[in-house]
């Protein structure tokens, strides 16, 4: 699943804890089933969903002041769980979009580099920028491709 999907995915989880009608376990099942697939089966966030409760003991309700609210408490450290979680996705795609910047920077020239940009960013479909790209790539010299394909394997794929 790409990156984008995952936040768009957690985003919809996080606008579902102030739902009016919220409920705990149906979002705990859902955002434990998100975070295994994104941050991996063994993830401590998961333990941390699970362990979400509304505490309506009388110990809870007798400790607390009078404006103890159960759900509220609940459904903030939900949001922390999520936005935590939200910010490190994004971290993690600004950070890998940087090393490929810098990686294209070192191989390609200006103009080279420009040309992909606006290949990227145009409005053709995703079939369309890959031929695009394809044609691009193809005018340049063996070494440089394999040198970039080297250094993005080798800073991406550790």
């Amino acid at each position: 699943m790409e990156r984008a999907a995952q936040l768009i995915l957690l985003k919809k989880q996080l606008d579902k804890i102030n739902d009016p009608g919220f409920d705990l376990e149906a979002w705990k099942a859902n955002s434990a089933t998100l975070f295994s697939r994104i941050f991996g089966k063994e993830d401590e966030r998961i333990q941390a969903i699970n362990d979400l409760k509304i505490d309506y003991s009388s110990w809870a309700l007798r400790d607390a002041s009078a404006k103890y609210n159960p759900l509220a408490t609940c459904k903030i450290k939900a949001l922390g769980i999520m936005e935590m979680s939200i910010q490190e996705l994004e971290m993690e795609t600004t950070s890998q979009t940087d090393v490929l910047n810098e990686i294209f920077s070192q191989h390609l020239t200006g103009k080279q580099l420009k040309e992909i940009r606006e290949i990227l960013s145009s409005k053709s479909t995703e079939q369309e920028k890959e031929q695009q790209l394809a044609k691009k790539l193809l005018i340049l010299k063996a070494p440089v491709l394999s040198e970039l394909l080297a250094d993005v394997l080798l800073k991406n794929l550790k």
